[in-house]
């Protein structure tokens, strides 16, 4: 598993089971009255029921897992509590126009300029954070319009289009990175970001912006709503967002959608979108 699975599974037991069971007693003595009871334990705890299933979630991966390792022996089912479909908030069309508006290239610093061409590349793919950082300029066609994710969540290769808009905006951002940093999106000193760099990056750049909305997976949930709208299937989309699961993907659009007969000419999200752009001569930043 990647660093940050074993990491998500180890927290949820951490914070979870392990609050309410004793972690050293003996696993096979686990029952079907322990996991009910450590629902109504987090039940108690007034934790939404959506928290509760991924604790729950992380638990029943860990058993099944022990099983097929033979390391316990034990008949119980772990059951997800019904929880209330919510609509997910992802950013709203003005918030996004603000955040796509490009920045006085005579004044900017590369680090805003970076996080206004990320922006761009979120809205225009829908990636997660994850993808994003590990993304290296040759996995760039920008002659054909594409860009290969060589870090997904299935760990499948991915190659996603990108936009005649996207396109040009790279190929200008291109031309400020430095030559020896192999890394789409660095960091000030040219080395790679980490998850957490990106998350603040980005957070300084919106609130910079007025825009308090500063979550990353946002964008995707913007990017998998304005897709649907402007006539993507759920097909296309599965691939575009590289979702294994149809099932997964078509109870994620269901939260995200509530008007599904609009349709735009355009179906790339930040094509949709009314940009104000600048032909971006006079720059005075320094070219590689």
């Amino acid at each position: 598993m990647r660093e940050d699975t074993k990491k998500y599974y180890i927290e949820n037991m951490k914070y979870g089971f392990y609050k309410y069971y004793d972690k050293n007693t003996n696993v096979n003595k686990f029952t079907q009255d322990d996991i009910n009871g450590y629902i109504l334990y987090l039940q108690n705890k007034n934790i939404k029921d959506t928290t509760i299933n991924i604790y729950l979630k992380a638990l029943k991966t860990i058993i099944i897992f022990y099983k097929k390792k033979f390391w316990i022996d034990i008949n119980i089912t772990v059951m997800l509590v019904k929880e209330d479909k919510q609509q997910i908030e992802g950013y709203t069309d003005e918030e996004i126009s603000v955040l796509l508006k490009k920045p006085n290239m005579k004044e900017v610093t590369f680090a805003e300029y970076r996080n206004w061409v990320c922006v761009n590349f979120l809205c225009c793919t829908g990636s997660r954070r994850s993808t994003v950082i590990n993304i290296h300029k040759e996995d760039l066609d920008l002659e054909n319009g594409y860009c290969k994710f060589r870090h997904t969540k299935n760990r499948k290769p991915l190659t996603v289009p990108i936009t005649l808009s996207m396109v040009n905006i790279l190929k200008e951002y291109i031309e400020y990175l430095p030559v020896d940093c192999p890394y789409l999106f660095p960091t000030v000193n040219k080395q790679k970001m980490k998850e957490r760099g990106l998350t603040r990056a980005i957070e300084d750049y919106n609130k910079g912006r007025g825009i308090e909305r500063t979550s990353i997976h946002a964008f995707r949930h913007w990017y998998a709503k304005k897709s649907v709208l402007n006539g993507v299937n759920i097909v296309q989309l599965q691939h575009l967002l590289g979702h294994s699961n149809l099932e997964i993907l078509k109870h994620y659009v269901e939260m995200l959608t509530q008007d599904l007969n609009y349709k735009d000419i355009a179906q790339n999200p930040l094509e949709s979108i009314k940009l104000e752009t600048s032909k971006g001569k006079n720059i005075n930043m320094k070219r590689k």
